[in-house]
Parts: structure tokens; C-alpha cells; sequence
């Protein structure tokens, strides 16, 4: 079982337990889930309350996905549960061609969602799996 914390300003974290996402994929499909409904509870909460703390505020907040670089079938559907479950309205791809043109073309007819392609810096080198590892 996931507990998020009880604090609207304590962090989120959950631990996944590997750099794998293809070892348990419906682990880390179960742990995106379990952040965006504490992300809504928070958000709920503080609107009840009248509240507005600066990690809920729309006008300022974000939040970093980082997928994995596969956009295989797999690699795809666990980008678009990432972006359903967490409501994601923005999502910037760096550096990958493919993995953009699939998001533009599931998301054209969609308003909710815009999708930005960013170029890799030119000095920027993909690790190997050993690098990755370490």
C-alpha cells in the first residue's frame, strides 16, 4: 500500500526500486496513479480550505516526468498513463523525434494537452548502460 504525506507542502516521492520500468511495469503504473490522486487530494483540500499554497498553484507549479526513453508500444503507453494520471497539460519531449511526432498526433485534436519538442544540446551524448547503471 502507497501513503502520500499528510502535509499539502511535504514532498512526494515514490520509490519504483529499479532504473527498469520494463521490470514491473504495472508497479509503476500503480505508483503514477497513487501521485496523481495525492496531487488531487492536495489540490482539493486547499481549494476547500480556501487555500492556495505555491506547490498548488496552477499560474506557478510544474512537475517533471522523466520516461523512459523507449517509444516502443510499451514505452509509449506508459507516457500517455504518465499524462492521463497525472493530468499533464504541457509536455516537453527533448531530443526525440519519434517519441514527439506519436505524442503530436495522439494529442492534435486535443486543446488539454500541448506537446513541445525541444532540441538536444549539441554537446549532450546518450550514456551507455554502464554509465546508466552507475
Amino acid at each position: 500500500a502507497v501513503s502520500p504525506a499528510s502535509s499539502p507542502t511535504s514532498p512526494l516521492m515514490y520509490f519504483f526500486g529499479s532504473p527498469d520500468l520494463d521490470s514491473n511495469t504495472e508497479r509503476y503504473k500503480e505508483l503514477v496513479v497513487c501521485l496523481g490522486s495525492a496531487l488531487a487530494e492536495r489540490e482539493e483540500s486547499c481549494r476547500a480550505k480556501g487555500e492556495s499554497p505555491v506547490a498548488l498553484n496552477e499560474a506557478s507549479s510544474g512537475l517533471i516526468v522523466l520516461g523512459t526513453d523507449k517509444v516502443n508500444n510499451q514505452g509509449l503507453k506508459l507516457h500517455l498513463h504518465a499524462i492521463e494520471s497525472l493530468r499533464v497539460n504541457v509536455v516537453i519531449v527533448l531530443g526525440q523525434d519519434n517519441l514527439y511526432n506519436k505524442l503530436q498526433k495522439k494529442f492534435a485534436d486535443d486543446d488539454a494537452v500541448k506537446v513541445i519538442k525541444l532540441p538536444k544540446s549539441g554537446g549532450a551524448s546518450k550514456k551507455d548502460g554502464a554509465c546508466k547503471a552507475a
